[in-house]
């Protein structure tokens, strides 16, 4: 029985994020603390009732609706999907332990997935799915777990899970014992064994409970927030459940209005201040109408900005604070324009053209889209079961864009996220000799145009005339050939290291490991070698001299790219910029409809930006 338990929780844990990193007010120290502090509530029996009620309907209990609740505000809060918290369980599961005086209780960790942005109340079918699993499998030892699984210990923080969530009957009226007045006395000690545990106390008048957490990472103001964000998000699950997670409230109206009013008053009184001195031009400093925050506290790609109230427009916001954008996107490399409701192709044309008035046509093409505005195009269209490797935006030709924007109109039902790699992380993770080759070498990037096998020249090059396309292939550099009827090949040498013109700083910027034929799916590639010659392939990168980049090679450049990855899931409304020579970015495989658009602006050309020769001295990695 025990072996069967445990296979399930190794199944169940199996790739689980070592540590759930909320947004503190310090550094983790090296070795974990427990001086912890704590904050009591109390929710009024409006709210208690009103979950209860959306419990019995939903076929849950008040447990699984305020864990996912709970979850839901991790997940906004720490930016993650994958979450897991620890949770006490009275473990008495059998009737001769009932009557039985003692401490039995146990340690379950419930992970939950809240990929795709989901409605809450989606999700609370995955919490009741999971927490019933759990419950099942709830006779193994959490040491005895911990040991089985051998997490990678680190001192600062604990292993499995750092959050925990505790529920419990509280008798608010004391205990009636004869002979004996019993009452319970509220025992809040100093001492926290996690980062953050709530604690949900279910009674006759309503919910009591209270937040204990580390000192050493969080102040008490931060806390208060959380706790006042979580009230929200009660109100706003309770107002519209099907409503998806992303576009639930976390800051009341009243809240709204007061930052909104402070705002105003603070320009106000700027202006009498300054009104007897000689007027100039001034910026809105970009805090007063929005923050910023890390969306994982380990990583500084991408920066997340997100409004302080619904009355922020961001196309308005980006126009005047054009700075700030600049600055962060070669700090960061991206940011995460989260909560400002850009819903349409209008919305995310206006905000685009804000920040780069002169948007880009998508000339040369390597992936089928449509263009649904003027110079705004949907993202890739190949299959939704197709991985789009990271790369930079057009970094297989003589001429790429500055930025790329990306707009989420619709997340997928189920998968769709976003991974974001910073180009200068990947250089630096590569091995010096195979970047010295690359320096050396560059890259070639062969294309075969043949009617019905990936994308026709016609449409790469836009025309149907073939004088028009040789025009265009000797203007670029590119070297042509006509091998049939309507088939043709494409060959061009370019780039693989750039020293990035503003910051000097080097960049790992070519789409080797995403042209080369091993990045085809291994049966689609079989197919292929069945009916036509590898250099028949419709794409393969070489190195500069033609000769072929080995496996092992294109293999060493992903897994750079894996480890220097941030993945991300898309909420309604997100918009996302990148500064492309800084930052790579790909797709994961989705199921379900998902909408996301693209827009591009500022071209770049080759001749513009230093190429790092062979042997040349490399500035030191930024620190940001």
């Amino acid at each position: 029985m025990l072996g069967e338990q445990l296979a399930y929780w190794k199944d169940r844990l199996a790739g689980a994020p070592p540590l759930l990193a909320l947004p503190a007010d310090r550094p983790r120290p090296a070795v974990q603390s427990h001086e912890g502090a704590s904050l009591s509530f109390e929710l009024p029996q409006r709210i208690a009732d009103a979950l209860q009620e959306l419990s019995r309907r939903e076929g849950a209990t008040l447990f699984m609706t305020m864990l996912a609740a709970f979850q839901t505000l991790l997940h906004r809060y720490a930016g993650q999907t994958d979450i897991v918290v620890g949770a006490d369980i009275a473990n008495r599961n059998r009737r001769e332990l009932e009557g039985l005086i003692g401490f039995f209780v146990n340690m379950l960790v419930l992970r939950t997935d809240l990929s795709g942005d989901p409605s809450f109340l989606k999700l609370l079918e995955r919490v009741r799915e999971m927490t019933l699993g759990a419950y099942a499998h709830q006779d193994v030892p959490f040491d005895k777990l911990v040991e089985e699984l051998q997490p990678a210990r680190n001192p600062s923080y604990s292993p499995l899970f750092q959050v925990v969530f505790n529920f419990y009957q509280d008798p608010a009226e004391g205990i009636d014992l004869p002979g004996l007045d019993v009452s319970v006395l509220d025992s809040y000690q100093n001492v926290s064994k996690f980062d953050l545990s709530l604690f949900v106390g279910q009674r006759a008048d309503g919910i009591r409970g209270f937040w204990s957490y580390s000192t050493a990472l969080f102040d008490a103001a931060r806390i208060e927030r959380l706790h006042a964000m979580f009230v929200t998000l009660l109100e706003s699950i309770l107002a519209k459940p099907e409503t998806r997670l992303g576009a639930l409230e976390l800051t009341s109206e009243a809240e709204r209005h007061e930052q909104l009013k402070a705002g105003r008053e603070l320009k106000a009184s700027g202006f009498k201040k300054f009104k007897t001195l000689k007027p100039r031009v001034v910026s809105v400093a970009p805090e007063s109408l929005v923050r910023s925050e890390r969306l994982r506290a380990e990583s500084a790609l991408p920066l997340v900005v997100r409004p302080i109230s619904d009355e922020v427009d961001l196309a308005s916001w980006a126009e005047n604070n054009r700075e700030f954008i600049e600055t962060n996107l070669l700090k960061h490399g991206g940011l995460l324009c989260r909560g400002f409701r850009v819903a349409s192709v209008d919305d995310f044309d206006r905000l685009a053209r804000a920040v780069s008035p002169a948007l880009l046509d998508y000339n040369e093409p390597s992936s089928p889209r449509s263009e649904v505005g003027q110079k705004i195009y949907t993202s890739t269209e190949y299959p939704a079961s197709q991985w789009i490797q990271l790369h930079n935006e057009m970094s297989y030709t003589r001429h790429w864009p500055h930025k790329v924007f990306f707009c989420c109109v619709q997340p997928a039902e189920q998968g769709g996220a976003t991974p974001i790699a910073s180009s200068r992380e990947v250089w630096e993770l590569l091995d010096p000799s195979l970047r010295e080759r690359f320096i050396e070498r560059r890259v070639m990037y062969v294309r075969n145009f043949s009617p019905g096998l990936d994308l026709s020249w016609q449409h790469v090059f836009g025309t149907d005339s073939k004088s028009e396309v040789e025009d265009y292939c000797r203007r670029a550099g590119i070297t042509f050939e006509w091998t049939g009827r309507d088939r043709l090949r494409t060959k061009q040498v370019q780039q693989s290291v750039l020293r990035h013109p503003t910051t000097g700083e080097v960049v790992w910027f070519n789409q080797a490991h995403a042209f080369h034929a091993s990045s085809l799916e291994p049966a689609v590639r079989e197919a292929l070698r069945a009916e036509m010659d590898e250099a028949d392939f419709p794409r393969n990168a070489y190195y500069g001299d033609g000769s072929p980049i080995e496996d092992s090679v294109i293999e060493a450049i992903r897994e750079a790219y894996r480890r220097a990855a941030v993945t991300f899931e898309w909420q309604q409304g997100d918009v996302l910029m990148l500064e492309n020579m800084l930052v790579a970015h790909g797709r994961a495989p989705f199921s379900g409809s998902r909408k996301v658009l693209v827009a591009m602006s500022e071209l770049i050309h080759e001749a513009d930006v230093d190429t790092l020769r062979d042997g040349e001295a490399e500035p030191a990695l930024v620190q940001v």
